[in-house]
């Protein structure tokens, strides 16, 4: 076995710290991964919880555009994912709308590390529990099975959003589809609750899975190398371990930042324009 060139402490440190933040990060990936993602919403019909309270320009642009298209106020609500990623708990504010005359709700949902992107949803709740989303995002998408379809437009102009989901909503009609005429926020929530797994935990457990595979098993084989080389004492199995976590810790939070001024030009285009 090599010679420490290191003190005990040391090393029984670097391990602990190594340890320590492996555990926190890897412990969710791996149930992320397994498909242990659980999925919880809810909500309350508090038309006044959700008016724009004038500390969110991009907000009140939003609300304004969807009462200008005649969706009331309906209540906040959040969604939430325990063991998502490498979070333990990954959480969403939810701000809902209806229009009574279509039969539809509209919903601006926000995330946690993109303040300012009030991402617009469209949704018809079905009588046989199925569920139609239209949302605007980065890229052209469409999914549609077991109930759920799901398309993705690359805009935030929601009178362009209500446009797409209206013509496709139109069209299952006409094969037989009947609403669910209940526009409670319950009914929303339920349906996403109940479409949860096809739409958002089996998704995530892809990608839980790439990332193991991509940063999770280079890091344990470069601390397994190092282990057997120098002996599980040496300064540098941790070390290695620690460095590798800093570097992908560091370019997940430039993604992060990219992101973030991405979303922050996006919203004030918006206003601009005036939706």
């Amino acid at each position: 076995m090599p010679d420490l060139d290191a003190p005990d402490a040391v090393v029984a440190v670097l391990w602990l710290v190594f340890g320590a933040w492996a555990f926190w990060w890897y412990v969710p990936l791996l149930i992320c991964a397994a498909g242990g993602t659980r999925y919880a919403n809810g909500g309350e019909e508090n038309p006044a919880a959700v008016e724009p309270d004038g500390t969110d320009p991009a907000y009140t642009t939003a609300f304004d555009a969807l009462r200008g298209l005649g969706y009331e106020p309906l209540g906040p609500g959040f969604m939430r994912l325990t063991f998502y990623l490498r979070l333990w708990v990954f959480r969403t504010k939810v701000r809902a709308f209806r229009k009574r005359a279509a039969g539809r709700f509209a919903f601006l949902h926000e995330g946690p590390y993109t303040p300012g992107w009030h991402q617009v949803y469209f949704a018809t709740c079905w009588a046989d529990g199925g569920l139609d989303l239209t949302c605007g995002g980065f890229s052209e998408q469409y999914s549609a099975d077991d109930g759920l379809a799901s398309e993705v437009v690359p805009t935030d102009d929601p009178a362009e959003l209500e446009e797409r989901h209206t013509g496709r909503v139109a069209a299952r009609e006409a094969n037989g589809r009947r609403r669910d005429s209940d526009l409670a926020l319950d009914t929303l929530l339920d349906a996403a609750k109940r479409h949860a797994q096809l739409s958002t935990i089996s998704p995530t457990a892809r990608l839980a899975g790439v990332e193991l595979k991509l940063i999770g098993l280079p890091t344990a084989i470069g601390v397994g190398v190092a282990c057997y080389a120098l002996g599980p004492w040496h300064w540098l199995p941790p070390t290695a371990g620690l460095l590798g976590m800093c570097i992908y810790a560091y370019l997940l939070h430039a993604n992060q930042t990219r992101l973030a001024a991405h979303v922050r030009a996006r919203a004030a285009e918006q206003q601009d324009a005036g939706w």
